[in-house]
């Protein structure tokens, strides 16, 4: 394993990569996301691992930002408890946009709703890999990132029967297999009971490059707090 520093938690998101968190909508990757960060911003260990926080900004890309901040009141966070940049709608963004917008907020890590939808094209293996081509050229360090850019892509996974479901996890995303080609570590919230409606209990999946996958059950505490011990 690379020395801690190389790690923004320990032996799962290594820095400098591009790495994907994914999920139906309404699994609670958003909820989950926020709450993890504030804890990991502080220094506390994230799924069981050690934290290296570094400053950091969530781009909504996916949803106004006034979205953005009910989701936050629904959660009791403070709004100014996460750095939001603007970049739907009326603030909508291109990539070079976003990348622009976190070197003024001196982001180090970058969580990116919306990620997807970035890709230019009909979303190909061609164009998916130009787009993480060109991401991944943003991770080094820079001028506008001396200490280089690590990036978080929320992504949805396509809702598929039991039966239907690519067996390793990694896989399951929406749309070509590039994604789970190219991105380094993969997170992925899935219902553990998807055919009970309502149930609040989840299944976390993380993918990492190298060493072994970790699985996890957890459950929403209240309607917006989503954990896993």
């Amino acid at each position: 394993m690379a020395p801690n520093s190389d790690y923004l938690i320990d032996g799962i998101l290594p820095k400098q990569e591009v790495h994907l968190l994914a999920g139906v909508t309404g699994a609670g990757k958003t909820t989950w996301l926020f709450h993890t960060l504030l804890e990991w911003e502080k220094g506390l260990p994230v799924l069981g691992l050690t934290s290296h926080p570094v400053p950091w900004a969530y781009v909504a890309a996916d949803r106004s930002i006034a979205s953005a901040y009910r989701t936050m009141n629904a959660m009791g966070l403070p709004l100014n408890s996460v750095n939001i940049i603007p970049a739907h709608g009326a603030d909508r963004k291109n990539w070079q946009g976003v990348v622009n917008a976190l070197a003024d907020k001196g982001a180090e890590f970058a969580v990116v709703e919306g990620f997807g939808g970035f890709v230019g094209g009909t979303g190909t293996h061609h164009d998916v890999a130009q787009f993480m081509h060109d991401v991944c050229a943003s991770t080094a360090p820079s001028r506008l990132f001396p200490n280089g850019l690590t990036i978080m892509g929320v992504m949805e996974s396509p809702k598929m029967k039991p039966a239907e479901k690519y067996a390793l996890p990694r896989q399951r995303i929406s749309g070509v297999a590039t994604w789970g080609h190219m991105a380094d570590c993969i997170f992925l919230i899935e219902h553990a009971n998807p055919k009970q409606q309502g149930c609040a209990d989840r299944v976390l999946y993380v993918c990492p490059r190298i060493g072994r996958d970790l699985e996890m059950k957890g459950s929403f505490k209240g309607t917006n707090h989503l954990t896993f011990p």
